[in-house]
C-alpha cells in the first residue's frame, strides 16, 4: 500500500495578519501552496483555516514523510517561502498523530428493531476520497460510517470516531483523480487497511449491540471488466456469494458465514 500522510502546514506571525498585508502575503501564500501541488509535494488542494488572528494553517496530503524537505521543494517554491520568511511568516510542517479512541459505540438513533446491521461509508459526495479520514499516525485510512444507510426506520451514524479527527470535516482533498485509484483498491480489497479498519469496527458494534454486523466490500467495474476474476465469489471463503436480487438497493453480493456484502462499484 502507498504510505501517504495527512500533514498540518502552519504559517505563524508574531503580530497578526493585517489587512495591509494580505495583498502580497496572501499572493505568496497561495503561490507556494500552487507550487507545493504542482510539484508533487502535496496531493490535494484545499483552503486554508484561521484558527488565530496570527496563525494560518492548510491541511495537506503527502505522499512520503519528506515530501515537504527543502531538497525535495521546487525553485518557485523556494522563492515564495523565502519572501514569506521576509515578510515576518514562520512556515512549519507536522505529521497528525492522532489515534483511533476506544471510546464506547455511539449510534445516534435507536436500532434495537433491525434483525442486523451493516456498515456503510458515509458519504457527501460520490468522490472516494471524500468518503474517508486519514489514519495519519501510520498513513492509512479510517473509514466514517454509518449503519443500515437505506433503511430509514432503522439508520443511525456512528460518531465516535468523528470526534477524534479534527480535520475530519475541513479536510477538502481535491485530488485531480490523484488519488480515486488508490481508494477504489483500499474499498475493494479484503487485506486493505480500510478493511482491516472496519472490520475491527464491525466486531465492535457487533459485540457492543449482540447483533450481526455485515461489512461492505467493493466489487470495481471498469467498463463491463470487473476488477477481480471471481467476483462472483466470497473474497474470504470463495464460495458463492450473488444475490439474485439486490440487497437494499445497494448490495449485489452476501456472505452469511464471513459477514461480508459486495456492491458494484463503477469507475
Amino acid at each position: 500500500m502507498s504510505s501517504i500522510y495527512l500533514v498540518t502546514i502552519s504559517f505563524n506571525k508574531s503580530k497578526q495578519f493585517l489587512l495591509k498585508d494580505y495583498g502580497k502575503t496572501w499572493h505568496l501564500l497561495c503561490s507556494f501552496i500552487g507550487s507545493l501541488y504542482q510539484n508533487g509535494n502535496i496531493l490535494n488542494n484545499g483552503e486554508f483555516f484561521s484558527p488565530t488572528k496570527n496563525k494560518l494553517v492548510f491541511y495537506a496530503v503527502i505522499p512520503n514523510k519528506d515530501a515537504l524537505h527543502a531538497s525535495h521543494l521546487s525553485y518557485q517554491a523556494l522563492k515564495d517561502k523565502d519572501e514569506l520568511e521576509q515578510l515576518g511568516v514562520v512556515i512549519s510542517y507536522k505529521i497528525t498523530a492522532d489515534y483511533v479512541s476506544e471510546t464506547p459505540i455511539d449510534i445516534e438513533e435507536n436500532i434495537e428493531n433491525a434483525k442486523f446491521l451493516y456498515l456503510y461509508l458515509i458519504s457527501w459526495s460520490k468522490a472516494y476520497e471524500e468518503q474517508l479520514v486519514l489514519r495519519t499516525d501510520e498513513g492509512r485510512y479510517l473509514p466514517l460510517y454509518i449503519i443500515n444507510d437505506k433503511d430509514r426506520y432503522l439508520g443511525g451514524t456512528i460518531t465516535s470516531w468523528k470526534n477524534d479527527y479534527a480535520a475530519a470535516r475541513i479536510l477538502w482533498l481535491s485530488s485531480y483523480k490523484k488519488l480515486e485509484p488508490l481508494m477504489e483498491r483500499q474499498l475493494a480489497e479484503l487485506d486493505s487497511d480500510i478493511s482491516i479498519e472496519g472490520r475491527k469496527i464491525s466486531k465492535r458494534i457487533q459485540k457492543c449491540l449482540k447483533k450481526k454486523v455485515f461489512y461492505p466490500i467493493a466489487e470495481p467495474i471498469s467498463g463491463n471488466s470487473y476488477a477481480r476474476s471471481n467476483y462472483s465469489n466470497c473474497p474470504s471463503c470463495k464460495k458463492d456469494w450473488q444475490l439474485k436480487t439486490t440487497f437494499h438497493e445497494i448490495f449485489d453480493y452476501k456472505c452469511n458465514k464471513c459477514l461480508l456484502l459486495g456492491y458494484e462499484l463503477h469507475s
